[in-house]
Protein backbone atom coordinates (compact mmCIF):
# COMPACT_ATOMS: atom_id res chain seq x y z
CA UNK A 1 0.00 0.00 0.00
CA UNK A 2 1.24 3.48 -0.88
CA UNK A 3 1.27 5.26 2.48
CA UNK A 4 1.69 8.63 0.80
CA UNK A 5 -1.78 8.26 -0.71
CA UNK A 6 -3.39 7.99 2.73
CA UNK A 7 -4.63 10.89 4.86
CA UNK A 8 -1.97 12.36 7.12
CA UNK A 9 -3.89 11.11 10.18
CA UNK A 10 -3.66 7.52 8.91
CA UNK A 11 0.05 7.93 8.21
CA UNK A 12 0.61 9.24 11.73
CA UNK A 13 -1.44 6.37 13.18
CA UNK A 14 0.71 3.91 11.25
CA UNK A 15 3.91 5.56 12.47
CA UNK A 16 2.77 5.37 16.10
CA UNK A 17 1.84 1.70 15.67
CA UNK A 18 5.26 0.98 14.17
CA UNK A 19 7.03 2.76 17.05
CA UNK A 20 5.06 0.84 19.70
CA UNK A 21 5.59 -2.45 17.87
CA UNK A 22 9.35 -1.91 17.57
CA UNK A 23 9.56 -0.90 21.24
CA UNK A 24 7.77 -4.06 22.36
CA UNK A 25 10.01 -6.26 20.23
CA UNK A 26 13.24 -4.66 21.43
CA UNK A 27 12.39 -4.71 25.13
CA UNK A 28 14.18 -7.46 27.03
CA UNK A 29 11.91 -9.10 29.56
CA UNK A 30 11.75 -12.53 31.11
CA UNK A 31 8.42 -14.33 30.82
CA UNK A 32 6.04 -13.16 33.52
CA UNK A 33 3.84 -16.10 34.60
CA UNK A 34 0.16 -15.44 34.07
CA UNK A 35 -2.58 -17.26 35.95
CA UNK A 36 -6.32 -17.03 35.58
CA UNK A 37 -8.91 -17.76 38.26
CA UNK A 38 -11.58 -20.12 36.90
CA UNK A 39 -15.12 -18.79 37.01
CA UNK A 40 -16.55 -22.13 38.11
CA UNK A 41 -19.99 -21.07 36.87
CA UNK A 42 -21.34 -18.67 34.28
CA UNK A 43 -24.25 -16.76 35.76
CA UNK A 44 -26.69 -14.03 34.75
CA UNK A 45 -26.77 -15.13 31.12
CA UNK A 46 -29.87 -14.74 28.93
CA UNK A 47 -31.86 -17.96 28.81
CA UNK A 48 -31.23 -18.64 25.06
CA UNK A 49 -27.47 -18.28 25.67
CA UNK A 50 -27.58 -20.61 28.68
CA UNK A 51 -29.43 -23.21 26.66
CA UNK A 52 -26.95 -22.96 23.81
CA UNK A 53 -24.03 -23.35 26.19
CA UNK A 54 -25.62 -26.47 27.66
CA UNK A 55 -25.93 -27.94 24.17
CA UNK A 56 -22.28 -27.22 23.39
CA UNK A 57 -21.12 -28.69 26.71
CA UNK A 58 -23.05 -31.87 26.01
CA UNK A 59 -21.95 -32.16 22.38
CA UNK A 60 -18.24 -31.51 22.94
CA UNK A 61 -17.74 -32.56 26.54
CA UNK A 62 -16.37 -29.20 27.64
CA UNK A 63 -16.74 -26.87 30.61
CA UNK A 64 -14.49 -23.92 29.81
CA UNK A 65 -15.52 -22.10 32.99
CA UNK A 66 -13.68 -24.74 35.03
CA UNK A 67 -10.31 -23.55 33.63
CA UNK A 68 -10.94 -19.95 32.52
CA UNK A 69 -12.40 -16.75 33.89
CA UNK A 70 -15.96 -15.86 32.95
CA UNK A 71 -15.12 -13.60 30.00
CA UNK A 72 -12.68 -16.01 28.36
CA UNK A 73 -14.86 -19.04 29.05
CA UNK A 74 -17.77 -17.34 27.32
CA UNK A 75 -15.56 -16.31 24.39
CA UNK A 76 -14.50 -19.94 23.94
CA UNK A 77 -18.15 -20.96 23.74
CA UNK A 78 -18.67 -18.21 21.14
CA UNK A 79 -15.84 -19.60 18.99
CA UNK A 80 -17.01 -23.18 19.44
CA UNK A 81 -20.55 -22.16 18.47
CA UNK A 82 -19.31 -20.66 15.19
CA UNK A 83 -17.36 -23.83 14.41
CA UNK A 84 -20.34 -26.03 15.26
CA UNK A 85 -22.57 -24.06 12.89
CA UNK A 86 -20.03 -24.30 10.08
CA UNK A 87 -19.61 -28.03 10.64
CA UNK A 88 -23.34 -28.52 10.11
CA UNK A 89 -22.98 -27.01 6.60
CA UNK A 90 -19.73 -28.71 5.63
CA UNK A 91 -19.36 -31.86 3.52
CA UNK A 92 -15.80 -32.15 4.86
CA UNK A 93 -14.34 -31.64 8.30
CA UNK A 94 -10.74 -32.01 9.47
CA UNK A 95 -9.86 -35.47 10.68
CA UNK A 96 -9.31 -36.01 14.39
CA UNK A 97 -5.65 -36.09 15.49
CA UNK A 98 -4.44 -33.85 12.68
CA UNK A 99 -2.23 -30.77 12.80
CA UNK A 100 -3.94 -27.42 13.29
CA UNK A 101 -2.23 -24.07 12.73
CA UNK A 102 -4.12 -20.97 13.87
CA UNK A 103 -2.70 -17.77 12.35
CA UNK A 104 -3.05 -14.40 14.01
CA UNK A 105 -4.12 -15.87 17.34
CA UNK A 106 -3.34 -12.81 19.53
CA UNK A 107 -2.81 -14.35 22.99
CA UNK A 108 -4.61 -17.55 21.96
CA UNK A 109 -7.34 -17.23 24.57
CA UNK A 110 -9.62 -19.41 22.41
CA UNK A 111 -7.21 -22.34 22.09
CA UNK A 112 -9.52 -24.55 24.16
CA UNK A 113 -12.37 -24.08 21.67
CA UNK A 114 -10.18 -25.18 18.76
CA UNK A 115 -8.98 -28.19 20.73
CA UNK A 116 -12.59 -29.18 21.48
CA UNK A 117 -13.76 -28.77 17.89
CA UNK A 118 -10.88 -30.49 16.09
CA UNK A 119 -9.19 -32.68 18.71
CA UNK A 120 -5.79 -32.13 17.07
CA UNK A 121 -2.63 -34.04 17.79
CA UNK A 122 -0.80 -30.73 17.46
CA UNK A 123 -2.29 -27.27 17.90
CA UNK A 124 -0.10 -24.27 17.05
CA UNK A 125 -0.99 -20.64 17.59
CA UNK A 126 1.07 -18.25 15.48
CA UNK A 127 1.07 -14.52 16.22
CA UNK A 128 3.05 -11.74 14.57
CA UNK A 129 2.76 -9.46 17.61
CA UNK A 130 3.28 -12.00 20.34
CA UNK A 131 5.49 -9.58 22.28
CA UNK A 132 2.78 -6.94 22.63
CA UNK A 133 2.58 -5.84 26.25
CA UNK A 134 -0.66 -5.30 28.14
CA UNK A 135 -1.36 -2.78 30.86
CA UNK A 136 -0.86 -5.41 33.54
CA UNK A 137 2.76 -5.87 32.42
CA UNK A 138 2.21 -9.28 30.82
CA UNK A 139 2.87 -9.93 27.17
CA UNK A 140 0.61 -11.82 24.83
CA UNK A 141 3.06 -14.71 25.01
CA UNK A 142 2.67 -14.82 28.82
CA UNK A 143 -1.08 -15.23 28.50
CA UNK A 144 -0.66 -17.80 25.74
CA UNK A 145 1.66 -19.90 27.90
CA UNK A 146 -1.20 -20.29 30.36
CA UNK A 147 -3.84 -21.14 27.74
CA UNK A 148 -1.68 -23.64 25.83
CA UNK A 149 -0.30 -25.12 29.03
CA UNK A 150 -3.70 -26.63 29.76
CA UNK A 151 -3.89 -28.48 26.42
CA UNK A 152 -1.89 -31.51 25.31
CA UNK A 153 0.05 -30.90 22.11
CA UNK A 154 -0.54 -27.13 22.09
CA UNK A 155 2.12 -24.47 21.57
CA UNK A 156 2.43 -20.74 20.87
CA UNK A 157 4.88 -19.28 18.38
CA UNK A 158 5.76 -15.66 17.70
CA UNK A 159 6.36 -15.13 14.01
CA UNK A 160 5.11 -14.20 10.57
CA UNK A 161 3.14 -16.77 8.57
CA UNK A 162 4.93 -15.43 5.49
CA UNK A 163 8.13 -16.91 6.93
CA UNK A 164 6.53 -20.05 8.38
CA UNK A 165 8.10 -23.27 7.20
CA UNK A 166 5.61 -25.88 8.45
CA UNK A 167 2.35 -27.20 7.02
CA UNK A 168 -0.85 -28.25 8.76
CA UNK A 169 -3.88 -30.35 7.93
CA UNK A 170 -6.05 -27.41 8.94
CA UNK A 171 -5.00 -23.78 8.82
CA UNK A 172 -7.39 -21.42 10.58
CA UNK A 173 -7.55 -17.64 10.66
CA UNK A 174 -10.09 -15.63 12.62
CA UNK A 175 -10.91 -12.11 11.50
CA UNK A 176 -7.92 -11.46 9.23
CA UNK A 177 -7.18 -7.87 8.25
CA UNK A 178 -8.35 -7.26 4.70
CA UNK A 179 -8.84 -3.48 4.94
CA UNK A 180 -6.03 -1.11 5.92
CA UNK A 181 -8.13 1.02 8.24
CA UNK A 182 -9.06 -2.02 10.33
CA UNK A 183 -5.41 -3.08 10.61
CA UNK A 184 -4.51 0.41 11.81
CA UNK A 185 -7.31 0.42 14.37
CA UNK A 186 -6.02 -2.85 15.83
CA UNK A 187 -2.46 -1.59 16.20
CA UNK A 188 -0.63 -2.75 13.08
CA UNK A 189 1.61 -0.42 11.09
CA UNK A 190 0.84 -0.28 7.38
CA UNK A 191 4.21 -1.87 6.68
CA UNK A 192 2.78 -5.07 8.19
CA UNK A 193 -0.49 -4.92 6.24
CA UNK A 194 0.22 -7.01 3.13
CA UNK A 195 -2.77 -9.19 2.08
CA UNK A 196 -1.04 -9.88 -1.24
CA UNK A 197 1.58 -11.78 0.80
CA UNK A 198 -0.56 -12.94 3.70
CA UNK A 199 -3.18 -14.97 1.83
CA UNK A 200 -0.67 -16.83 -0.36
CA UNK A 201 1.17 -17.69 2.86
CA UNK A 202 -2.03 -19.13 4.35
CA UNK A 203 -2.45 -21.31 1.26
CA UNK A 204 1.20 -22.39 1.39
CA UNK A 205 0.79 -23.51 5.01
CA UNK A 206 -1.88 -26.04 4.00
CA UNK A 207 -0.65 -29.61 3.76
CA UNK A 208 -1.64 -31.53 0.60
CA UNK A 209 -5.33 -32.30 0.89
CA UNK A 210 -5.64 -29.91 3.81
CA UNK A 211 -8.29 -27.31 4.58
CA UNK A 212 -8.34 -23.61 5.35
CA UNK A 213 -10.85 -22.16 7.81
CA UNK A 214 -11.46 -18.41 7.72
CA UNK A 215 -13.86 -16.39 9.87
CA UNK A 216 -14.58 -12.85 8.69
CA UNK A 217 -16.40 -9.96 10.26
CA UNK A 218 -19.28 -9.33 7.88
CA UNK A 219 -19.89 -10.03 4.22
CA UNK A 220 -17.72 -7.19 2.91
CA UNK A 221 -14.63 -8.67 4.55
CA UNK A 222 -15.60 -12.16 3.42
CA UNK A 223 -15.95 -10.99 -0.18
CA UNK A 224 -12.50 -9.41 -0.09
CA UNK A 225 -11.08 -12.57 1.46
CA UNK A 226 -12.74 -14.67 -1.24
CA UNK A 227 -11.05 -12.49 -3.85
CA UNK A 228 -7.59 -13.15 -2.39
CA UNK A 229 -8.17 -16.87 -1.85
CA UNK A 230 -9.58 -17.31 -5.34
CA UNK A 231 -6.25 -16.07 -6.65
CA UNK A 232 -4.62 -18.94 -4.75
CA UNK A 233 -6.81 -21.47 -6.61
CA UNK A 234 -8.77 -22.29 -3.46
CA UNK A 235 -12.51 -22.77 -3.57
CA UNK A 236 -15.08 -22.49 -0.83
CA UNK A 237 -16.61 -25.83 0.18
CA UNK A 238 -18.78 -24.52 3.04
CA UNK A 239 -19.95 -21.17 4.35
CA UNK A 240 -22.26 -20.00 7.09
CA UNK A 241 -23.32 -16.51 8.16
CA UNK A 242 -23.84 -16.44 11.92
CA UNK A 243 -26.71 -13.97 12.13
CA UNK A 244 -27.29 -14.59 15.84
CA UNK A 245 -23.91 -15.13 17.54
CA UNK A 246 -23.79 -15.87 21.25
CA UNK A 247 -22.30 -12.42 21.88
CA UNK A 248 -23.03 -9.28 19.82
CA UNK A 249 -20.47 -8.37 17.17
CA UNK A 250 -20.08 -5.31 14.93
CA UNK A 251 -21.06 -7.48 11.96
CA UNK A 252 -22.28 -11.09 11.64
CA UNK A 253 -19.36 -13.55 11.56
CA UNK A 254 -18.98 -15.34 8.24
CA UNK A 255 -17.22 -18.70 8.60
CA UNK A 256 -15.96 -20.50 5.51
CA UNK A 257 -13.97 -23.62 4.71
CA UNK A 258 -11.64 -23.77 1.69
CA UNK A 259 -9.66 -26.41 -0.14
CA UNK A 260 -7.36 -26.55 -3.14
Amino acid sequence: MNAAALPITAQLHSWLNAWRWATDRRARQQPKPYRETPAGRLISLPLPVSRRLSQLRSRYGVAFEQQLNADNALENYVYLDVLHRLRAHSPRWPAVQGRVLDVGCKNFYYAAALAAAFKPAQLTGLELEGHRRYRDGHRRSDYAAFYTGQLAGARYCVGDVCDWGEQADLVSCWYPFVFAEVALAWGLPLSAFAPQRFFPALAAAMAPGGLLLVVNQGLAEWQQTAHWLGQQHLHCVARVVVDAPLLPRPAPPVASLWQA
